[in-house]
C-alpha cells in the first residue's frame, strides 16, 4: 500500500485540526439548541439507559435513524452521559480522516497530487463542514461514512480494471 500522508498533506492536516482545535472553546459547554440535537441526544440516553431506541419505554420509534444515536450512546457510555464535549472532539478527528478521504479519492481520480492537496483543503476548511463538528448532528458521521464507502467503490474498481 502506498504512503497516503505525504508532507504537504500532513500540513493541511495539522492547519485544519488547529483551526478546529482554536473554534472549540466558543462550543465548549454549549448546550443543545437545535431539535434534531435534541433528539438525538434523547435517543442515545434510551439506548444507554433502558437499551431502547424509542421515546418512551416500550415505545420504539422510526422518525430518526438509529446509527448516530448509538453512535452517541456509545460515547456516553465511555466519556459519560451527555458529554457534548467528547462527542464534539470525537467529530473534529471524524471529519479529519474524512478529510484524508477526500485527499485519496482525489489522487486515485485524477492522479494528480495538487488536485488532491486542494480537494482535500477544500474540504477541511469549509466553513459549513468545520461547524458541523461542533454540532450534535449526523452530518459528520455520515459525511465519513459516504466517503468511506465511496473510497471502498474506487479502490474495488481499480482493482476490477487491473484485472482486466
Amino acid at each position: 500500500m502506498k504512503r497516503i500522508l505525504t508532507g504537504k498533506l500532513l500540513f493541511v492536516l495539522a492547519a485544519a485540526l488547529l483551526l478546529r482545535l482554536a473554534l472549540l472553546p466558543l462550543f465548549w459547554h454549549q448546550p443543545l439548541n437545535i431539535v434534531d440535537e435534541q433528539h438525538y441526544n434523547r435517543l442515545a440516553l434510551a439506548i444507554l439507559e433502558r437499551g431502547e431506541f424509542g421515546w418512551k419505554p416500550g415505545k420504539p420509534t422510526a422518525i430518526r435513524p438509529p446509527l448516530y444515536p448509538a453512535f452517541l450512546a456509545g460515547v456516553y457510555k465511555v466519556f459519560g452521559a451527555e458529554n457534548y464535549n467528547a462527542v464534539r472532539v470525537i467529530q473534529i478527528f471524524i471529519s479529519l480522516l474524512s478529510g484524508i478521504l477526500v485527499y485519496s479519492l482525489a489522487k486515485k481520480i485524477f492522479a494528480r497530487e495538487d488536485a488532491a492537496l486542494l480537494a482535500g483543503g477544500i474540504f477541511l476548511f469549509y466553513p459549513s463542514l468545520v461547524f458541523f463538528n461542533y454540532l450534535i448532528l449526523t452530518e459528520t458521521l455520515f459525511i465519513f461514512l459516504f466517503l468511506l464507502s465511496l473510497w471502498c467503490l474506487v479502490a474495488a474498481m481499480g482493482m476490477v480494471i487491473r484485472e482486466q
